[in-house]
This record gives C-alpha cells, structure tokens and sequence, in this order.
C-alpha cells in the first residue's frame, strides 16, 4: 500500500520515553491524529516527518491524471509540488532543515532551499531517492534493467551501494543521523522484508505472522516504523525497537500504514478510515 519504490511513505517529555519504556505496551498510540486534507487527491501517501512536523508524500492526482508530491507544514497548510518539466513528482523524505528527496519520471532528486539537484546512479534506468539525514546524506534505490539496489549519496558522491545478501532488489527508506538504514527487500519469492543496516551488517525485520513487511523510517533513537499485510490482505502499521513490536491504533480506521517518525515519536502514514476513505493522518503526542 505504501511506496512507489522500485520493484523489477512540546512533546519534550516524550523523548525519554521512546528511549527506555517505549515497548512497555502492546499497541502505539497517539492523543492526536490530524487527517490532512489534499484537494483532487486519490491514494494519498505520507511517506515522511522531520522535527518541525512538516510531512511529505504523494497521491494521484485527479485533475492532472498523475502522481503528484506534497508537503504539509505544521501550520496545517498543504502544497503541492512538481519538480519543474516534469510529468510526476513523488516526495519521500525530508529532514529538520526542511531538504527534501523524492523521485520525478525516472530520475532521483534533492531539494534545498528552491534548488532541485538530480541524482541518478550510474547505467540505471531509473533512480529514486527516498531518505535523507541531518548531514545531508541521501539514501535511494535504483534500477539498471538487470539489477536493482540501494545507495548512499552524499556531497554529491555515491559512497556505497546497499544490497541484502541474496535479495533480488534492496530498496533503503531511511537514514538518521547515526546512519543507521532501514528499508525493505524482495527475494525470489517476492515477498517483502524489512531491514536494518547498521555497523555494516544487515539485520533482517518480519512483523509476526505477515507475508509482507515494509519498513518506512527510523528516528535518532532508533525507533523503526512501517506496515505489514497478512496473508488474508489484512494488515497494519507497526512501531519497533530491539526486536519488539507494538501495533498503531488509529482510532476511526480500519488500518494503519506508518511512512516516518520524528525524534518526538510523532507519526506520519496513510489509513483507511471507517468509511472506506484514503486519508494521510499526522499523529502526534504518542505512547
């Protein structure tokens, strides 16, 4: 449900507890959920959060019959963006600078501060960009046809390329300011799987009993966020650390899939509300 990625989204008294008793509950739940409303917008994604609570992402757009980028400021107002020339813009990540990545047609970019800077890897056909720390550091997937996977892009330089042993694409989501990754994987049966790469190692994330695991984010204190889809096509949007799981309740939904969370533990997502409607929601003031 969650990502276009390639194949072949006050509260200083909470910050101790997302370090120590964050996983004392079974369930994550937020005293605020904000629906954010986006005129002519079908399947709408949430995909990213910094600090400040600005959020970005995409959704179909039904005035133009394409895929448009979005970014939300705490203020409640919401914008829609294409990247200039083209004919989609997706928006995946932003950090507390307000720098964004996303993808448009089949290149990869970064904004900061109005400029649009292209990043496409070497012989790919197409390249996303999908995460970006406090540093600058950019993480993003890509394509060449004939392989597919990961990158850190920093300073203008790919610094390394990313790929779970035995994955047939490898697509990273995020990076904080540890460089920690995280992302999500397909192997030859094509079921998705969660990852984290920390230390050059890979450590492999499945929510219990799901088909499919699809990790969105990860804060500086290493709190992971993402969705999951059990064999009956039900699912949900989850919150992990040190291999425990708590489920998001999203009180009025049917499901929840969580793209990104802050350093304050806010989320951002997509749900299905009761009625049957797509809606991006910021959540705020969790436990």
């Amino acid at each position: 449900m969650l990502f276009r990625f390639l194949f072949l989204p006050t509260l200083i008294a909470a910050i101790p507890l997302l370090a120590t008793g964050l996983f004392a509950q079974a369930t994550y739940t937020c005293a605020t959920n904000t629906p954010v409303s986006i005129a002519n917008a079908q399947t709408p994604q949430a995909t990213g959060i910094n600090g400040p609570d600005t959020i970005v992402g995409f959704f179909f757009d039904n005035s133009i019959q394409h895929n448009h980028g979005f970014y939300r400021r705490a203020d409640g107002i919401v914008h829609k963006y294409l990247v200039p020339g083209s004919s989609e813009t997706y928006l995946y990540g932003i950090n507390n600078t307000g720098t964004i990545v996303g993808a448009y047609d089949t290149h990869g970019f970064m904004r900061s501060g109005g400029t649009v800077t292209t990043i496409d890897y070497p012989g790919a056909i197409v390249t996303t960009a999908t995460g970006i720390n406090s540093t600058g550091a950019v993480v993003g997937s890509y394509s060449t046809g004939t392989e597919a996977g990961g990158y850190v892009w920093s300073g203008g330089t790919f610094t390394s390329t990313l790929q779970v042993p035995g994955a047939v694409s490898t697509i990273p989501t995020a990076i904080n300011d540890s460089g920690v990754i995280v992302g999500r994987f397909f192997t030859s049966n094509f079921n998705s799987q969660g990852f984290v790469f920390a230390n050059g190692q890979y450590t492999t994330i499945d929510y219990p009993g799901a088909v499919d695991t699809q990790v969105g984010g990860i804060n500086n204190f290493g709190v992971i966020v993402g969705s999951y889809t059990n064999i009956d096509g039900t699912g949900g949007g989850f919150v992990y650390k040190n291999g425990n799981f708590r489920s998001v309740v999203v009180p009025g939904t049917n499901s929840a899939a969580v793209g990104s969370i802050n350093f304050k533990g806010d989320i951002t997502g997509s749900v299905i509300t009761s009625s049957g409607a797509d809606e991006v929601f910021v959540g705020t003031n969790c436990q």
